[in-house]
C-alpha cells in the first residue's frame, strides 16, 4: 500500500493540482466575463447620470466647498446646523470638514430629528465624530434629516470651522 502511496504522490497529485489551478482560472474568466460584460454591468444604464453636478464627473456627487460655520462649538448641548440652503430641504448624504480650532475639541453630528445619544463626542473618531487639534483637521459624512439640517455638540465651547465639501 505504501508503495502506490509513493506513486500517487509523485505521479498524480502534481498533475490534480495542475488541472485544479487550470480550472480555477477557467471559471474565473468565465464569471468575469458573464458578470462584466455579456450582462452589461460595463456600462451603467442609460441615464444613470443624468442631474449630476459640481466637478466630479458621473458620481452624483456635488462639490461644494463652503465655510458653512465659523465660530464656537456648541459645547455638549445637541444644536442644529443648518443645511438646508447649501444642500436643500432634504435628506442628502453630506461631507463635512472640521478645523480652526484653538484647542483639542472633540465632537459629534447626526441627522436632525434623531433622539438617540449613541453619538458620544469622544476623541475617537468614526465616520459621524471628529477629533480635532490646532494642527489637525478632520471629516465627517452622514444623512442630514428631511430639512437639510443636522445635529451637532463639542467637548468644549471652543472656536471651529465647518466646511461642506460637498454633498449627494
Amino acid at each position: 500500500m505504501k508503495k502506490i502511496d509513493k506513486i500517487w504522490d509523485k505521479t498524480w497529485e502534481p498533475m490534480l493540482k495542475i488541472l485544479l489551478g487550470v480550472l480555477i482560472v477557467v471559471v474565473s474568466v468565465s464569471l468575469f466575463q458573464y458578470m462584466f460584460l455579456d450582462s452589461g454591468y460595463s456600462q451603467p444604464p442609460e441615464g444613470a447620470w443624468q442631474g449630476c453636478t459640481g466637478n466630479s464627473g458621473n458620481s452624483g456627487y456635488t462639490h461644494d466647498g463652503t465655510l458653512v460655520f465659523d465660530g464656537t462649538g456648541p459645547g455638549l448641548t445637541w444644536t442644529d446646523l443648518d443645511l438646508s440652503s447649501y444642500v436643500g430641504a432634504e435628506y442628502k448624504l453630506v461631507l463635512l470638514k472640521i478645523g480652526g480650532v484653538g484647542s483639542n475639541t472633540a465632537g459629534a453630528f447626526r441627522p436632525d430629528g434623531d433622539t438617540d445619544d449613541y453619538y458620544l463626542a469622544t476623541p475617537y473618531a468614526s465616520v459621524n465624530r471628529f477629533w480635532v487639534t490646532s494642527a489637525n483637521e478632520a471629516m465627517a459624512m452622514l444623512e442630514t434629516g428631511s430639512n437639510g439640517i443636522i445635529e451637532w455638540k463639542t467637548t468644549s465651547a471652543a472656536a471651529c470651522k465647518i466646511w461642506l465639501l460637498g454633498y449627494m
